[in-house]
Protein backbone atom coordinates (compact mmCIF):
# COMPACT_ATOMS: atom_id res chain seq x y z
CA UNK A 1 0.00 0.00 0.00
CA UNK A 2 1.48 3.15 -1.12
CA UNK A 3 0.73 6.52 0.60
CA UNK A 4 1.53 10.38 -0.28
CA UNK A 5 2.27 13.47 1.59
CA UNK A 6 3.10 16.98 0.27
CA UNK A 7 3.59 20.42 1.30
CA UNK A 8 3.63 23.69 -0.56
CA UNK A 9 4.63 26.95 1.07
CA UNK A 10 5.16 30.53 -0.22
CA UNK A 11 9.10 31.67 -0.28
CA UNK A 12 9.79 34.66 1.52
CA UNK A 13 10.25 36.89 -1.87
CA UNK A 14 7.02 35.93 -2.83
CA UNK A 15 5.62 36.73 0.36
CA UNK A 16 7.21 40.25 0.80
CA UNK A 17 5.93 41.46 -2.49
CA UNK A 18 2.70 40.03 -2.22
CA UNK A 19 3.10 36.58 -4.99
CA UNK A 20 0.99 33.82 -4.34
CA UNK A 21 2.83 30.31 -3.64
CA UNK A 22 3.28 29.30 -7.40
CA UNK A 23 4.13 25.38 -6.37
CA UNK A 24 1.95 23.19 -6.71
CA UNK A 25 1.39 19.52 -5.64
CA UNK A 26 -1.79 17.01 -6.51
CA UNK A 27 -2.25 13.30 -5.85
CA UNK A 28 -4.86 11.09 -6.49
CA UNK A 29 -5.51 7.47 -5.90
CA UNK A 30 -7.44 4.49 -6.39
CA UNK A 31 -7.52 0.65 -6.21
CA UNK A 32 -3.89 -0.48 -6.56
CA UNK A 33 -3.22 2.68 -8.15
CA UNK A 34 -1.80 6.05 -7.17
CA UNK A 35 0.00 9.06 -8.46
CA UNK A 36 1.75 12.32 -7.23
CA UNK A 37 3.09 15.63 -8.87
CA UNK A 38 4.67 18.42 -8.40
CA UNK A 39 4.66 21.75 -10.57
CA UNK A 40 6.87 25.34 -10.68
CA UNK A 41 5.28 28.20 -11.28
CA UNK A 42 7.67 30.35 -13.91
CA UNK A 43 8.34 33.78 -11.13
CA UNK A 44 8.04 36.17 -14.42
CA UNK A 45 4.62 34.81 -15.26
CA UNK A 46 1.95 36.39 -13.02
CA UNK A 47 -0.70 33.37 -13.61
CA UNK A 48 1.65 30.44 -13.58
CA UNK A 49 0.03 29.23 -10.50
CA UNK A 50 -3.32 28.85 -12.14
CA UNK A 51 -0.98 26.72 -14.96
CA UNK A 52 1.13 24.56 -12.09
CA UNK A 53 -2.29 23.46 -10.62
CA UNK A 54 -3.72 22.37 -13.50
CA UNK A 55 -0.55 20.67 -15.18
CA UNK A 56 -0.34 18.64 -11.73
CA UNK A 57 -4.20 17.39 -11.45
CA UNK A 58 -3.88 16.74 -14.98
CA UNK A 59 -1.22 14.68 -15.46
CA UNK A 60 -2.56 12.45 -12.71
CA UNK A 61 -5.47 11.88 -14.29
CA UNK A 62 -4.37 11.05 -17.09
CA UNK A 63 -1.81 8.58 -15.33
CA UNK A 64 -4.88 7.02 -13.41
CA UNK A 65 -6.84 6.27 -16.78
CA UNK A 66 -3.60 5.58 -19.08
CA UNK A 67 -1.40 4.12 -16.86
CA UNK A 68 -1.06 0.13 -18.84
CA UNK A 69 -0.97 2.21 -22.34
CA UNK A 70 1.99 4.16 -21.45
CA UNK A 71 3.71 1.67 -19.43
CA UNK A 72 3.52 -1.33 -21.80
CA UNK A 73 4.14 1.27 -25.02
CA UNK A 74 7.68 0.59 -25.96
CA UNK A 75 8.27 3.96 -27.84
CA UNK A 76 8.64 6.40 -24.96
CA UNK A 77 8.64 9.32 -27.83
CA UNK A 78 5.28 8.54 -28.17
CA UNK A 79 4.12 8.32 -24.84
CA UNK A 80 5.65 12.03 -23.90
CA UNK A 81 4.21 13.48 -27.07
CA UNK A 82 0.43 12.21 -26.33
CA UNK A 83 1.33 13.47 -22.21
CA UNK A 84 2.63 17.03 -23.86
CA UNK A 85 -0.40 16.82 -26.37
CA UNK A 86 -3.19 16.81 -23.60
CA UNK A 87 -1.61 19.09 -20.75
CA UNK A 88 -0.88 21.66 -23.56
CA UNK A 89 -4.57 21.11 -24.59
CA UNK A 90 -5.54 21.71 -20.86
CA UNK A 91 -3.30 25.08 -20.92
CA UNK A 92 -4.90 26.39 -23.97
CA UNK A 93 -8.70 26.16 -22.54
CA UNK A 94 -7.41 27.72 -19.34
CA UNK A 95 -5.79 30.57 -21.36
CA UNK A 96 -8.92 31.53 -22.95
CA UNK A 97 -10.85 31.36 -19.84
CA UNK A 98 -8.53 33.46 -17.84
CA UNK A 99 -7.91 35.45 -21.23
CA UNK A 100 -3.65 35.44 -21.27
CA UNK A 101 -1.46 33.79 -23.29
CA UNK A 102 -0.40 30.28 -22.47
CA UNK A 103 2.83 30.93 -21.53
CA UNK A 104 2.00 32.91 -18.64
CA UNK A 105 0.84 29.36 -17.23
CA UNK A 106 3.93 28.14 -17.19
CA UNK A 107 5.34 25.45 -15.19
CA UNK A 108 7.87 22.80 -14.48
CA UNK A 109 6.56 19.04 -14.00
CA UNK A 110 7.67 16.69 -12.17
CA UNK A 111 5.24 13.56 -11.40
CA UNK A 112 5.13 9.83 -10.24
CA UNK A 113 2.63 6.96 -10.56
CA UNK A 114 2.39 3.03 -9.03
CA UNK A 115 -0.10 0.61 -10.64
CA UNK A 116 0.56 -2.74 -8.61
CA UNK A 117 4.51 -3.19 -8.83
CA UNK A 118 5.11 -0.78 -11.88
CA UNK A 119 6.21 2.99 -11.70
CA UNK A 120 6.04 5.85 -14.43
CA UNK A 121 8.36 8.64 -13.37
CA UNK A 122 8.30 11.85 -15.82
CA UNK A 123 10.43 15.67 -15.11
CA UNK A 124 10.37 18.40 -17.58
CA UNK A 125 12.83 21.66 -16.18
CA UNK A 126 14.37 21.98 -12.63
CA UNK A 127 13.44 20.38 -9.33
CA UNK A 128 14.59 17.06 -8.22
CA UNK A 129 13.19 13.28 -8.08
CA UNK A 130 14.49 11.12 -5.87
CA UNK A 131 13.99 7.49 -4.32
CA UNK A 132 14.78 5.76 -1.09
CA UNK A 133 16.04 1.62 -1.81
CA UNK A 134 17.13 -0.54 0.67
CA UNK A 135 18.19 2.36 2.72
CA UNK A 136 19.65 4.23 0.10
CA UNK A 137 18.82 8.07 -1.14
CA UNK A 138 19.25 8.01 -5.08
CA UNK A 139 18.33 10.70 -7.72
CA UNK A 140 15.79 9.31 -10.84
CA UNK A 141 16.16 12.74 -11.94
CA UNK A 142 18.18 16.00 -11.44
CA UNK A 143 16.99 19.57 -12.55
CA UNK A 144 17.48 20.48 -16.32
CA UNK A 145 18.26 24.32 -15.61
CA UNK A 146 18.52 25.26 -19.59
CA UNK A 147 20.53 26.44 -21.79
CA UNK A 148 21.12 29.82 -19.59
CA UNK A 149 21.78 30.63 -15.73
CA UNK A 150 18.52 31.14 -13.56
CA UNK A 151 16.76 29.50 -16.58
CA UNK A 152 15.06 26.41 -16.76
CA UNK A 153 12.65 24.38 -19.28
CA UNK A 154 8.59 24.65 -19.05
CA UNK A 155 5.32 22.85 -20.11
CA UNK A 156 5.32 25.45 -22.21
CA UNK A 157 8.39 25.71 -23.91
CA UNK A 158 9.49 24.56 -27.60
CA UNK A 159 12.36 22.14 -25.98
CA UNK A 160 10.03 20.94 -23.65
CA UNK A 161 9.24 17.36 -25.52
CA UNK A 162 13.61 17.11 -26.47
CA UNK A 163 14.09 17.84 -22.89
CA UNK A 164 11.36 15.51 -21.13
CA UNK A 165 12.43 12.67 -19.20
CA UNK A 166 10.38 9.36 -18.89
CA UNK A 167 11.37 6.67 -16.74
CA UNK A 168 9.21 3.08 -16.43
CA UNK A 169 10.24 0.37 -14.21
CA UNK A 170 9.42 -2.16 -11.10
CA UNK A 171 9.04 -0.61 -7.69
CA UNK A 172 10.71 -4.01 -6.13
CA UNK A 173 13.22 -2.57 -3.44
CA UNK A 174 11.71 0.43 -3.64
CA UNK A 175 10.52 2.29 -0.14
CA UNK A 176 9.81 5.76 -1.46
CA UNK A 177 9.90 8.45 -4.34
CA UNK A 178 10.29 11.88 -3.36
CA UNK A 179 9.64 15.14 -5.63
CA UNK A 180 11.04 18.06 -4.84
CA UNK A 181 10.93 21.63 -6.29
CA UNK A 182 13.94 24.23 -6.79
CA UNK A 183 13.33 25.61 -3.96
CA UNK A 184 13.54 22.63 -1.71
CA UNK A 185 16.89 21.74 -3.49
CA UNK A 186 18.82 24.21 -1.38
CA UNK A 187 18.48 21.93 1.86
CA UNK A 188 17.98 18.78 0.25
CA UNK A 189 19.96 18.17 -2.33
CA UNK A 190 23.56 18.49 -3.13
CA UNK A 191 24.22 19.90 -6.50
CA UNK A 192 27.84 19.32 -6.70
CA UNK A 193 27.69 15.63 -6.22
CA UNK A 194 24.18 14.89 -7.19
CA UNK A 195 22.90 13.52 -3.62
CA UNK A 196 20.16 13.86 -1.42
CA UNK A 197 20.56 14.88 2.26
CA UNK A 198 19.86 12.12 4.68
CA UNK A 199 17.23 14.67 6.54
CA UNK A 200 14.62 13.37 3.67
CA UNK A 201 14.89 9.68 5.52
CA UNK A 202 13.28 11.05 8.46
CA UNK A 203 10.65 12.80 6.20
CA UNK A 204 10.06 9.48 4.96
CA UNK A 205 9.64 7.60 8.27
CA UNK A 206 7.44 10.00 9.56
CA UNK A 207 5.16 9.71 6.65
CA UNK A 208 4.98 6.37 7.54
CA UNK A 209 4.44 6.61 11.44
CA UNK A 210 2.23 9.40 11.27
CA UNK A 211 -1.52 9.92 9.81
CA UNK A 212 -1.67 11.98 6.56
CA UNK A 213 -3.12 15.46 8.69
CA UNK A 214 -0.92 15.12 11.31
CA UNK A 215 2.64 14.75 9.21
CA UNK A 216 1.45 17.17 6.59
CA UNK A 217 0.55 19.63 8.87
CA UNK A 218 4.40 19.37 11.13
CA UNK A 219 5.89 19.17 7.47
CA UNK A 220 4.39 22.54 6.84
CA UNK A 221 5.86 23.58 10.09
CA UNK A 222 9.12 22.82 9.23
CA UNK A 223 9.09 24.31 5.55
CA UNK A 224 7.89 27.55 7.14
CA UNK A 225 10.20 27.93 9.88
CA UNK A 226 13.63 26.13 8.37
CA UNK A 227 13.04 24.94 4.81
CA UNK A 228 12.33 28.21 3.35
CA UNK A 229 15.22 30.23 5.57
CA UNK A 230 17.79 29.23 2.62
CA UNK A 231 16.28 30.15 -0.10
CA UNK A 232 13.70 33.30 -1.39
CA UNK A 233 11.68 30.69 -3.87
CA UNK A 234 8.52 28.58 -2.71
CA UNK A 235 9.58 25.21 -1.12
CA UNK A 236 7.20 22.04 -2.05
CA UNK A 237 7.95 18.44 -1.81
CA UNK A 238 5.68 15.22 -1.92
CA UNK A 239 7.05 12.08 -0.61
CA UNK A 240 5.08 8.65 -2.27
CA UNK A 241 5.84 6.12 0.30
CA UNK A 242 5.16 1.83 0.08
CA UNK A 243 3.93 1.64 3.61
CA UNK A 244 3.33 -1.83 3.62
CA UNK A 245 7.31 -2.17 3.00
CA UNK A 246 7.97 -0.24 6.27
CA UNK A 247 8.50 -2.75 9.40
CA UNK A 248 7.42 0.14 11.81
CA UNK A 249 8.44 1.97 14.27
CA UNK A 250 9.75 -0.75 16.69
CA UNK A 251 12.18 -1.80 14.20
CA UNK A 252 14.06 1.08 13.98
CA UNK A 253 17.34 1.76 15.92
CA UNK A 254 17.47 3.26 18.72
CA UNK A 255 19.31 6.06 17.40
CA UNK A 256 16.58 6.84 14.95
CA UNK A 257 14.32 6.56 17.58
CA UNK A 258 16.09 9.00 19.78
CA UNK A 259 15.80 11.52 17.02
CA UNK A 260 12.52 11.22 16.06
CA UNK A 261 11.67 11.42 19.67
CA UNK A 262 13.85 15.20 19.62
CA UNK A 263 15.88 13.90 22.57
CA UNK A 264 19.62 14.90 22.54
CA UNK A 265 22.77 12.64 21.68
CA UNK A 266 23.25 13.50 25.56
CA UNK A 267 19.94 11.42 26.81
CA UNK A 268 20.53 8.63 29.18
CA UNK A 269 19.49 5.19 28.28
CA UNK A 270 16.99 5.44 31.16
CA UNK A 271 15.39 8.18 30.02
CA UNK A 272 14.70 6.80 26.30
CA UNK A 273 13.44 3.42 27.60
CA UNK A 274 10.86 5.23 29.72
CA UNK A 275 9.53 6.97 25.95
CA UNK A 276 9.74 3.58 24.67
CA UNK A 277 7.98 2.06 27.31
CA UNK A 278 5.44 5.04 27.51
CA UNK A 279 4.72 4.29 23.91
CA UNK A 280 5.01 0.46 23.78
CA UNK A 281 2.29 0.17 26.77
CA UNK A 282 -0.44 2.72 24.54
CA UNK A 283 0.20 -0.20 21.80
CA UNK A 284 -1.00 -2.65 23.72
CA UNK A 285 -3.14 -0.71 26.35
CA UNK A 286 -4.92 2.69 23.96
CA UNK A 287 -6.78 4.76 25.81
CA UNK A 288 -5.25 4.77 29.60
CA UNK A 289 -4.83 7.73 32.14
CA UNK A 290 -1.76 9.70 33.72
CA UNK A 291 -2.41 7.71 36.85
CA UNK A 292 -2.60 4.27 34.72
CA UNK A 293 0.64 4.76 32.37
CA UNK A 294 2.31 5.88 35.42
CA UNK A 295 1.59 2.40 37.41
CA UNK A 296 2.60 0.60 34.38
CA UNK A 297 5.95 2.49 33.76
CA UNK A 298 7.15 2.91 36.58
CA UNK A 299 7.37 6.78 36.77
CA UNK A 300 5.94 9.13 39.24
CA UNK A 301 2.77 11.16 37.73
CA UNK A 302 4.51 14.52 38.07
CA UNK A 303 7.57 13.25 35.92
CA UNK A 304 5.56 11.33 33.46
CA UNK A 305 3.11 13.93 32.60
CA UNK A 306 6.11 16.36 31.09
CA UNK A 307 6.99 13.27 28.95
CA UNK A 308 3.66 12.65 27.85
CA UNK A 309 3.12 16.52 26.95
CA UNK A 310 6.18 16.09 24.80
CA UNK A 311 4.73 13.11 23.10
CA UNK A 312 2.04 14.91 22.58
CA UNK A 313 3.71 18.12 20.98
CA UNK A 314 5.23 15.97 18.55
CA UNK A 315 2.29 14.01 17.64
CA UNK A 316 3.30 11.01 18.96
CA UNK A 317 0.44 10.66 21.08
CA UNK A 318 -2.72 12.31 21.44
CA UNK A 319 -4.41 13.23 24.65
CA UNK A 320 -8.62 14.26 25.19
CA UNK A 321 -10.42 14.30 28.19
CA UNK A 322 -7.03 13.48 30.32
CA UNK A 323 -7.12 9.78 28.27
CA UNK A 324 -3.64 9.40 26.25
CA UNK A 325 -3.62 7.41 22.94
CA UNK A 326 -1.03 6.16 20.38
CA UNK A 327 -0.99 8.26 17.65
CA UNK A 328 1.21 6.31 15.58
CA UNK A 329 -0.24 3.97 12.90
CA UNK A 330 2.29 1.73 11.86
CA UNK A 331 4.01 1.18 15.47
CA UNK A 332 4.74 -2.20 14.20
CA UNK A 333 4.13 -4.45 11.05
CA UNK A 334 4.24 -8.17 11.73
CA UNK A 335 3.73 -8.93 8.14
CA UNK A 336 7.37 -7.47 7.32
CA UNK A 337 10.33 -9.14 8.37
CA UNK A 338 13.42 -7.42 9.76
Amino acid sequence: MWSAIQCAVQGRGHLKNNIPCQDKTYSISSENFIAVSLADGAGSCSLSHIGAALVTRTICELLQRNFELYFSNNDGVAVKKDILRIIIDELNKSAIVNDCEIKDLSSTLLFVAVRNNCFILGHIGDGVIGYLKNNMLKVASSPNNGEFVNTTIFTTSNSALASMKLIRGNVEGIDSFILMSDGSESVFYKKSNSTLSDGLKKIIIMSEILPKDEIEKRLTQLFNNKVRLHTSDDCSLVCLSNVSSFSGFISLPISFKRELLRLSPATTKRIIKIYLNILDFLYYHNEQSLKIISKQVHVKPRYLEKKLEKLCRIGFVKCHNNMYRLNIINYFNPCVKG
